[in-house]
């Protein structure tokens, strides 16, 4: 059941983050790398802020990525709509 989740869930994260033109890697893992721009680390404070965890991923190397785990239908969501408020915030 957990991984028939997991795979629906970052079916859906990827599609979105398609539509928000967000460069992704590839996964069948249970997260995915998220390109937020040059601001990851900002946009990991912020999520935190809102009780939403992610990894920032500067300390691997990759200081444009946040690491997403993908999570139940209702924390995704929740995840989305701050992360879509935080770049557009961040871009206008």
């Amino acid at each position: 059941r957990s991984s028939s989740l997991v795979s629906k869930e970052r079916k859906f994260l990827c599609g979105e983050f398609k539509k928000m033109n967000l460069f992704f890697v590839p996964s069948v893992a249970n997260f995915v790398l998220l390109n937020v721009g040059s601001k990851s680390e900002q946009i990991y404070l912020k999520l935190l802020k809102q009780g939403v965890i992610v990894r920032e991923m500067s300390g691997w190397g990759l200081k444009n990525f946040i690491r997403v785990t993908i999570g139940t239908v209702k924390e995704n969501r929740l995840f989305l709509k701050h992360l879509k408020k935080l770049l557009k915030t961040k871009k206008g």
